[in-house]
This record gives C-alpha cells, structure tokens and sequence, in this order.
C-alpha cells in the first residue's frame, strides 16, 4: 500500500510491486492463498494514494517488456494465473497440500479453511 504507481507506472515500478508481492507475508496465509486462486482472473492491489491495479494487467506487462526473472517467480506461485478459458482446476487433494504449507492468523480458521 506504500507504492505509488500513478495512471501509468514505469515498468520498474511495476516489477517492485510484484516483487514486493512475491515477499510479502500475503503469500503464506491460507485465506489469502485461497482468495488469490479463485480470484485470479480479476486480482487487484491496493497502492499507495488507495489506486487499484490489475495484478494480471501488470503480470502481462512485464511478461512483454519486463524482467522474465520476475515472471518465472511467479509461475511458482500458480494461484495467482488463472487460465484465459477459466480457473485453473485443482483436485482436494492437491489444494489441501497447498494449503498444507499455510498458516491461518485467527484461532480456529485452520479448521474452516
């Protein structure tokens, strides 16, 4: 929420913001890991000045003109690409061992989740 990105950010702005994504604490939480999968197509952030980017629209960015070191971080961390034909379909068995790696914040969401 600090980054100020303006109407058109630089493509280095752009790769600090997902880079700060990639090492936020977002990443291990269980909630947020399910957020982002079944949010994928229409992922947003929250910048500084409360501006609301496309985390896919700066993904396809930088796979275009960015940094492809950027972009091959990302593909380990599937959730957040969605397929262009729909969500990426996952069995319970392989979102429960991604979730597996994951913590919940609030008392008793581990069981819910």
């Amino acid at each position: 929420m600090s980054i100020e990105v303006g109407a058109s950010p630089a493509q280095t702005i752009v790769e600090v913001l997902l880079v700060t994504l990639l090492v936020c604490d977002w990443n291990v939480r269980a909630w947020t890991f399910l957020e982002s999968m079944f949010g994928a197509r229409s992922l947003h952030l929250l910048c500084a000045h409360n501006q609301i980017v496309s985390l896919r629209k700066r993904l396809e960015d930088t796979h275009s003109a960015g940094r492809i070191d950027i972009i091959i971080l990302f593909v380990s961390i599937q959730q957040y690409l969605a397929s262009r034909v729909g969500r990426i379909r996952r069995s319970t068995g392989e979102i429960g061992n991604l979730l597996g790696h994951r913590y919940a914040t609030r008392r008793g969401d581990d069981i819910v989740i």
